[in-house]
């Protein structure tokens, strides 16, 4: 080997030697990212899990005002993987908002509205309500213990003597 020859070879060396120091230092500082990652990674489950018992809470106080206002049927309220699905259960059925009848809905409806806006103004448009559901409705809400005013609109009069909460007016 002449002189030349060993001069590139040491080149070639230290080269190599410089690239496993790098080498080094980068996995070095992967096994950092790694470690933080970690902990990123339990931070998200551990939000994830907090979201969800405050989802399912949530839930389960709409379900409970629901069904203070609603009787007809248990009304469920549940958000599962960003799905939502509001309904009511029968037996063991259940039925989806868009499979109740025009009056279940009405119900329903009110059902939501007062729990969601207690105090508030609630005006039900009830033509879709027959009169023995009608008189059913103004019970169960006049039964409830919410702050908004309600006002029930509807062309049919209710079957059988009205809860003393209500006043009626007749057009």
């Amino acid at each position: 080997m002449n002189k030349d020859d060993i001069k590139k070879r040491i080149r070639e060396i230290d080269f190599t030697l410089s690239t496993l120091g790098r080498i080094k230092e980068d996995t070095l500082a992967i096994k950092g990212m790694r470690k933080e990652l970690s902990v990123s990674e339990k931070t998200l489950d551990d939000l994830a899990g907090r979201r969800n018992e405050l989802v399912t809470g949530f839930c389960k106080d709409v379900e409970s005002g629901l069904n203070r206002f609603f009787d007809g049927g248990n009304a469920v309220f549940r958000v599962v993987d960003d799905s939502v699905f509001i309904g009511i259960k029968r037996g063991d059925s259940l039925i989806p908002y868009r499979g109740l009848s025009g009056g279940e809905k009405v119900a329903f409806d009110a059902a939501l509205c007062c729990t969601l806006g207690d105090g508030s103004i609630v005006i039900i448009e009830a033509a879709e309500v027959d009169s023995k559901n009608l008189l059913g409705l103004m019970s169960a809400l006049s039964n409830s213990e919410t702050k908004s005013q309600i006002i029930i609109n509807s062309c049919n009069k209710p079957d059988g003597e009205i809860p003393s909460a209500w006043n009626v007016v007749e057009l």
